[in-house]
């Protein structure tokens, strides 16, 4: 089963979609015009399941008519949404030194934007790039958890697009020259002789946390219906040309190990979104060699992301200079 958030009429409505080619309006089948998802994730998992099973055998009429619905977000206030950096063997055939275990940045929940929204850019800031991802719902708490035990505490799956700026990364990095002396103990790089005493500072809010630079949903896929997270293709396409083509099985650090020592570090809490890293094999390598070339400030009209058994994630690019 999937679930998807909307709006109709100015009010919230969540979407099932059972796989019967059926949209049923939760809120109708439940009798209930308050439900949300975020709603569905405060209850207990026993409570969970009945209304779940409640949504899955209903046999009535409730359809929703999706015509004047706006998407949005599936989940709307996330305690955090967090990141995977370079998870992919892409990356990791390219690194100095391998890779040992998953690196995280954070965006805000005003970060996100639903399917159909728009990716706001502005030209000003330089490279802004797609990112698709498959994305994972938290449905229970998750703290010091074993790799066995995290693919548990997941209430379903979506589809993440996360847009990151490289121009706006390096407009928030700077080096530091430390004076002759004082030791630079950075062992993550390879320095250059003796005389090179730079430190190198980067700060990602702005470059992954920007509004509209968390594109997800639409739907969530409830856990149980994907039997492996670890093998899902992913594609996205700039308007309708297919560009990056990989899959989750190249994921340096699989979906239970991202979450595993994720919750040595934060407590994951339901409602919370994780994205495992992006797909970045070129599909159409004549136009665009890398991930990077994708810039949405001079390319496209949409950028779409698909990942099997989830489902189509599409926004618009708008570009707009601001003040």
């Amino acid at each position: 089963m999937k679930l998807a958030s909307t709006r109709v009429d100015g009010a919230v409505r969540v979407i099932a979609d059972r796989g019967d080619g059926v949209a049923l309006d939760v809120n109708d089948v439940l009798d209930d015009p308050a439900f949300t998802i975020d709603r569905l994730l405060d209850l207990d998992e026993p409570a969970r399941a009945a209304v779940v099973d409640t949504i899955a055998s209903h046999d009535g009429h409730a359809v929703s008519d999706l015509r004047g619905a706006v998407w949005l977000p599936p989940v709307a206030r996330p305690s955090k949404i967090v990141g995977v950096a370079l998870n992919n063997d892409v990356f990791n055939y390219l690194a100095v030194r391998k890779m040992s275990a998953p690196m995280y940045f954070l965006a805000p929940s005003t970060s996100m934007v639903g399917h159909g929204g728009a990716i706001e850019v502005d030209p000003a800031w330089g490279l802004v790039h797609p990112e698709p991802e498959l994305g994972a719902v938290i449905g229970a708490p998750l703290r010091h958890a074993g790799p066995d035990q995290a693919l548990d505490a997941v209430f379903g799956y979506t589809i993440v697009n996360d847009v990151t700026s490289p121009g706006l990364k390096a407009a928030d990095s700077v080096e530091l020259v430390m004076p002759e002396g004082i030791t630079v103990d950075e062992p993550w790089r390879t320095t250059r002789g003796d005389d090179d005493r730079s430190l190198y500072l980067t700060y990602h809010a702005r470059s992954k946390g920007t509004d509209t630079f968390t594109p997800i949903g639409p739907w969530i896929t409830l856990r149980d219906d994907v039997p492996d997270p670890n093998d899902l293709e992913v594609r996205a396409y700039l308007d309708d040309t297919l560009v990056l083509l990989d899959s989750t099985a190249n994921l340096t650090f699989p979906v239970e190990r991202v979450l595993s020592h994720l919750s040595r570090s934060m407590t994951l809490l339901p409602g919370d979104v994780v994205h495992f890293g992006t797909a970045a094999r070129p599909a159409d390598p004549d136009r665009f060699a890398t991930i990077r070339a994708i810039d949405l400030t001079r390319h496209g009209d949409t950028v779409s992301v698909e990942v099997d058994r989830i489902g189509r994630l599409d926004n618009v690019i708008s570009r707009t200079t601001r003040a």
